[in-house]
């Protein structure tokens, strides 16, 4: 169980990473969730999309620290579309907060493709095979991913979406409004109307493995647009990947970096660490610090 203490530390925290995070400062993520979704192995026989989920979510979780879960879609029970719309709102909801503070990743892989009179629609699915007849009690393996992802786009949190699939980049039909300093990108494997590769080496998910990878033994942070221009140079971008700014004006790229690195030490000293200055506040008495003081003194700290 949390103690209330824990829980006003971090109610304390957001605000004031949020106020030292002005443009100009890298951003300092105190949140880090990541969503994986695939189909069930069953109705992924024929891609084996699942197999790289798992090295995947070794880095996120392992390695950089992110809160992971992996999730299943299947055609029994509930429609696709109801597990889908379901799962990404409750994700959102559970973890959403404060863009600069809080980062929410929403990875697919799997098939994908959309309906000539909809072609601005991703539809996702857990099969090639279109028209299949499927047996009493199971319902047609697809969702509609545009419709799925209306939490997303109305979160508060940095987000970013990656799609390994065909038709990825049809979802950019047009830009969202954009809402003060948040960052929403899309990290598309294909362009419009264009086919994935399949899972394996020259993969779009094996790649980007595979720059995680490197990037993060660099030991610095890194932005999206490096792990895209990373994930070209491994594929010799031969299917046109793509990286989208999903809100409308210029947006500041999303920056990676493992939280621990982004951690206060233990140490009951203020460090000096890289030419930076490891301030802390004592708010053991909660009643003397509230959000609007922990702003202030945030504003003060930055001048």
């Amino acid at each position: 169980m949390v103690s209330n203490l824990e829980n006003d530390s971090d109610r304390l925290h957001a605000p004031y990473e949020a106020t030292t995070s002005k443009d100009g400062s890298r951003d300092r993520y105190i949140n880090v969730a990541v969503l994986m979704i695939h189909w069930i192995g069953s109705l992924d026989e024929g891609l084996e999309a699942h197999t790289e989920v798992t090295p995947l979510a070794n880095i996120f979780r392992d390695d950089c620290g992110y809160v992971t879960e992996i999730v299943q879609l299947d055609n029994k029970g509930t429609p696709p579309q109801l597990q889908l719309s379901k799962i990404v709102a409750d994700f959102v909801r559970e973890h959403d907060g404060p863009c600069r503070t809080h980062l929410l990743i929403v990875y697919y892989t799997g098939h994908g493709y959309v309906w000539r009179a909809r072609p601005n629609e991703l539809i996702v699915s857990g099969t090639a095979r279109a028209g299949t007849s499927w047996t009493e009690g199971a319902f047609a393996p697809n969702a509609n991913w545009t419709h799925a992802e209306v939490p997303l786009n109305n979160a508060s949190a940095d987000t970013l979406v990656v799609l390994d699939c065909c038709c990825a980049s049809n979802v950019m039909e047009g830009r969202l409004p954009s809402t003060g300093a948040r960052s929403y990108e899309l990290m598309a494997a294909t362009g419009k109307n264009m086919l994935a590769i399949q899972p394996g080496p020259r993969s779009y998910t094996h790649a980007l493995i595979n720059a995680l990878s490197a990037l993060l033994q660099e030991g610095c942070d890194f932005s999206t647009t490096d792990l895209a221009q990373a994930i070209c140079e491994l594929r010799d971008d031969e299917v046109k990947s793509r990286l989208y700014n999903r809100l409308g004006g210029t947006a500041r790229h999303i920056r990676f970096a493992p939280l621990e690195r982004r951690s206060l030490s233990t140490s009951s000293e203020a460090e000096r660490t890289d030419g930076s200055l490891d301030v802390r506040i004592d708010s053991r008495d909660q009643d003397s610090l509230r959000d609007g003081e922990a702003k202030r003194l945030a504003s003060e700290a930055c001048k």
